[in-house]
């Protein structure tokens, strides 16, 4: 099995950007490490939620998700609507191969969010209507999908922000905005995975 490149985005304040072979299962490669990278992981990094976090369990449940033990709403979609992670909240959404598909996952006013995307079939369209994430606080989005987040860009807060795209064509057609974020880490892994749509580079560090 052959797989697609994995395309780095290195910046300090000036940026380069670096394609890197995935090593096959026999493990060899014609390609020898880069100095300094580090591996990097298969899902986007999770990124810590802040201290004194509380759920409200009727704004929660009114968008069909629960309040867990830490404090977090979490839900699970697998229909094309799209949600809006209520203010003030933490919010962990799974939407399923085709979850959320018609419709933005809109965590703006929210202290935080966890997405994911997608199940990792080829035919996964999972947030093709996109992912804002939170103004100010931290966010990881994983697009796990040949055509997970294609059509409409992820668009980073100010905040943290890890995303991870993961598809053949996953984020291929408008890539992720970090222009707003003080950290920004973005892998995109496959054959066209942030293609036409890039990495848009943030105010300050990014990977």
């Amino acid at each position: 099995m052959r797989w697609g490149p994995v395309v780095l985005v290195l910046c300090a304040w000036s940026c380069s950007f670096k394609t890197v072979p995935v090593t096959p299962s026999d493990g060899t490669s014609d390609d020898a490490p880069l100095p300094g990278d580090a591996p990097l992981p298969g899902d986007a990094q999770e990124i810590d939620a802040p201290a004194g976090l509380t759920c409200n369990p009727t704004a929660c449940g009114a968008i069909g998700g629960s309040c867990m033990p830490d404090n977090h709403c979490r839900l699970q979609i697998n229909g094309a609507n799209g949600v809006t992670c209520p203010a003030g909240h933490f919010c962990d959404i799974t939407c399923g191969a085709t979850g959320c598909r018609n419709g933005l996952v809109n965590c703006a006013n929210a202290v935080g969010c966890i997405v994911s995307c997608g199940t990792g079939g080829a035919t996964d369209t999972a947030c093709d209507s996109g992912v804002r994430c939170p103004t100010a606080g931290p966010c990881t989005v994983t697009c796990n999908g040949g055509t997970a987040c294609r059509h409409t860009a992820i668009t980073c807060g100010a905040g943290p922000c890890n995303v991870a795209c993961l598809g053949t064509d996953a984020c291929g057609d408008k890539g992720v905005d970090c222009t707003l974020s003080q950290d920004c880490d973005v892998r995109c892994e496959g054959t066209n995975a942030c293609r036409n749509g890039a990495v848009q580079l943030p105010v300050g560090k990014c990977r």
